[in-house]
């Protein structure tokens, strides 16, 4: 998949588009077009904005995962989860057939970045390479100072996508569960939207958490194990003990 990166980077094998929820017509257009991947125009990347937890890196992950099964090459490039990254970064990926960069609004600000940028985009426009960016914010919004590049990334199909309702959530929960093997009646989970963090990367990590205490103690997930696993995760750390 990366053919010239020594990344460690790992797909989540939990996001596919099969159990990506999508609620919003926006969303639902956006996961149509990432279904048809073939017919992603290369001259036309998709750019992706929405808050934190709102699925962006859901969808992008699953980009490269269907790419994968359809025999295309591809990278998923998460900025914020690569140590020490440089501009060089983006060399010879043209030759690829997808690029997905995840929080690009990162590079804004920064002339190297921006340069490798706009650079990668010209390059995969002429290698026939497909784009997707995803971002916390709208191309406009995102600072970038190279005007050419600001403007290439409005070019493309921008879709806003927004956070999911408490039914849309609720839903999530379930299917997430479910996924894993976890059963727990309506007031449980009702519970856990409660009372656990309210967006969907940080509901989905405390599943799988909550996942790990079941099979440690094989026992059912009830709402005082839920509450003993968020009771962990908001203790507060011991200082070291001093030499």
């Amino acid at each position: 998949m990366y053919p010239q990166l020594n990344l460690d980077i790992q797909l989540r094998v939990d996001f596919r588009l099969s159990n990506f929820i999508a609620a919003a017509p926006e969303a639902i257009e956006l996961h149509h077009r990432i279904s048809q991947l073939t017919a992603l125009p290369a001259d036309q990347p998709l750019f992706i904005h929405g808050e934190q937890g709102s699925g962006k890196s859901h969808l992008l992950q699953s980009a490269c995962q269907l790419a994968g099964e359809l025999a295309l090459n591809c990278c998923y490039l998460p900025l914020t989860e690569i140590p020490q990254p440089t501009p060089d970064l983006f060399t010879d990926l043209e030759q690829l057939d997808l690029i997905c960069v995840d929080d690009v609004h990162t590079l804004a600000g920064q002339p190297e970045w921006e340069s490798a940028l706009f650079s990668l985009y010209n390059r995969c426009r002429d290698q026939q390479c497909r784009l997707i960016f995803a971002s916390r914010m709208r191309p406009a919004d995102c600072g970038f100072q190279l005007a050419d590049l600001a403007s290439r990334l409005a070019w493309g199909v921008v879709y806003a996508l927004p956070s999911l309702d408490d039914s849309h959530k609720k839903q999530l929960v379930n299917q997430r569960g479910k996924a894993l093997g976890l059963t727990f009646d309506t007031a449980t989970c009702d519970y856990i939207l409660q009372r656990c963090h309210r967006q969907t990367d940080q509901l989905m990590e405390f599943l799988n958490q909550l996942d790990r205490h079941s099979l440690a103690g094989q026992r059912k997930i009830t709402i005082p194990l839920v509450r003993e696993v968020l009771g962990q995760r908001t203790r507060p750390v011991d200082p070291p003990e001093s030499n």
